[in-house]
């Protein structure tokens, strides 16, 4: 799979052997964790969906691990009247 055109990029990470970068984007229905190689061909490597963003993607310097930044948002609404 090449890199989709509804991928909306958030931020970068290189990978530890620098074969690849670690991305996360927005697409229209969620937000994703990537792994796209430096000929454009990328996969997703976690999909949240829409209620939690992801950031920050960094590679331990062995490769063995991968860490980032996950979000989340909470609302609440309350209507009061007459009192």
């Amino acid at each position: 799979m090449t890199v989709p055109a509804d991928w909306l990029l958030q931020s970068v990470g290189w990978s530890a052997d620098g074969t690849s970068l670690f991305v996360t984007v927005y697409t229209p229905k969620s937000f994703v964790l990537g792994q796209v190689d430096l000929a454009g061909h990328a996969r997703v490597l976690l999909d949240k969906g829409p209620d939690q963003w992801l950031t920050q993607p960094v590679a331990s310097p062995d490769g063995r691990y991968l860490t980032f930044s996950a979000q989340t948002w909470d609302s609440n609404v309350w209507l009061l009247e007459k009192f």
